[in-house]
């Protein structure tokens, strides 16, 4: 191509030297398509760059993808709709719906809890709606960065199907009940003495158990004669 244009420059300036017929070729704009910029728009962004979002332990994201996908969040009928990985997104919205009455996670805090990308997160919630699962209310703001949609349940049979199965477990640490023992020292204001005069007898009876323990082990004394 550019020693068609440079034979063309030729015969337009005969009288041109080569250096100034290959200048002139660099000054003609290249018509190949430029690449568009991150995030898909041929516009720049004012706002950064996202952090490619990869699990620390593939292997472990892997496994939590195939529990949660395997545990039932859709009824069948429904579930073979989906892949692995959009049940396992599913699941996560479908927990925190239960949990809150809607969905507000973004697509990073659902992909990170599936143990999947953020494009599959982004595809799932898509083809749920076109499906007739789940309404999705975008919250748009012009010149600043988007608040997550508001993401709810529009499919009866598989709200019924949710409030039927199993609660979520928690993630992180459990909170344990005090025990029933504890509970009655601090209503009593006894402190870990015992319980009025039970406690008092006990104490002493312990008090002289070990002060006749201590008698009985020292060594018997000889008197002189």
């Amino acid at each position: 191509m550019s020693e068609d244009l440079l034979r063309l420059l030729a015969q337009a300036h005969p009288d041109r030297p080569q250096g100034d017929l290959l200048a002139m070729l660099e000054l003609i704009p290249s018509k190949s398509p430029q690449k568009p910029a991150r995030g898909g728009s041929g516009r720049p962004s004012i706002f950064p760059f996202r952090k490619p979002q990869r699990p620390p332990v593939r292997a472990v994201a892997t496994e939590r993808r195939r529990r949660l996908a395997y545990s039932g969040p859709l009824p069948p009928q429904l579930a073979a709709r989906f892949t692995l990985g959009e049940l396992s997104c599913l699941r996560i919205i479908a927990d925190e719906i239960r949990q809150r009455g809607f969905c507000a996670l973004t697509l990073g805090a659902i992909s990170a809890r599936a143990g999947c990308c953020r494009e599959l997160a982004r595809r799932t919630l898509r083809k749920a709606e076109r499906e007739g699962l789940l309404t999705v209310e975008e919250r748009r703001r012009p010149g600043q960065i988007n608040l997550p949609n508001v993401v709810r349940m529009a499919s009866k049979e598989w709200a019924s199907w949710v409030e039927r199965g199993p609660r979520p477990q928690r993630i992180g640490p459990t909170k344990i009940a005090p025990s029933a023992t504890t509970d009655s020292r601090k209503a009593d204001g006894k402190g870990f003495r015992g319980v009025g005069s039970a406690g008092t007898a006990a104490r002493g009876e312990i008090l002289r158990a070990c002060a006749d323990r201590e008698r009985a082990m020292r060594p018997a004394v000889t008197p002189e004669r």
